[in-house]
């Protein structure tokens, strides 16, 4: 088991080596946008290579799209689907390491333990990426309906006041702009 654990490292790393080498500055400035949570920025130009040069997003689109729609209720519709291939190259990048750590633990302590350790958590990790970007869309979903009532009520206080609907709906956006962290406003 060792020597597969070891066979499997050197492939890993290799072909991380190879693809990062080869990866251009399309990648890397994909790996520049504003994201948060983001971590492992330096390791994801092979990753994003990989998702673009074989369309794995193509080939899988109902997964990928529930992740992009949930990107864009998150950090709005522009560059969603580049923040898509950031979010999932993040996903496939802590995998990639996940499988290296396994690869070393086992090549260390011997046996199967590390090697299904790294693929449990090289699964695991991901849908858990998955399932918290969700939570964050649920959320927002949440402060939205918790801040229209509020909104409906200036709307009408201002109409009331003789200010047409859409000066009435300018005013309020103009007041929030200031405040990022209002669930209306998106970056």
């Amino acid at each position: 088991m060792k020597i597969m654990a070891a066979i499997l490292l050197i492939v890993l790393v290799g072909s991380w080596v190879l693809l990062n080498a080869q990866a251009g500055s399309k990648y890397r400035r994909i790996t520049k946008l504003p994201m948060e949570g983001i971590r492992l920025r330096p390791f994801l130009p092979p990753i994003l290579s990989i998702l673009d040069k074989f369309g794995i997003m193509a080939r899988f689109p109902m997964f990928f799209f529930k992740i992009q729609r949930s990107i864009q209720k998150v950090y709005g519709n522009r560059l969603s689907a580049e923040l898509t291939m950031l979010y999932v190259g993040e996903m496939i990048s802590y995998s990639w390491i996940l499988l290296m750590t396994g690869c070393v633990l086992t090549f260390m302590l011997g046996g199967n333990f590390g090697m299904i350790l790294g693929v449990i958590l090289a699964v695991i990790l991901p849908l858990s990426m998955v399932r918290d970007l969700h939570t964050k869309v649920q959320k927002r979903d949440q402060d939205i309906l918790m801040e229209l009532p509020e909104l409906l009520s200036k709307i009408v206080l201002l109409v009331g006041a003789g200010e047409t609907v859409q000066k009435a709906i300018a005013h309020c956006v103009e007041r929030r702009k200031t405040d990022t962290d209002h669930p209306y406003i998106v970056n």
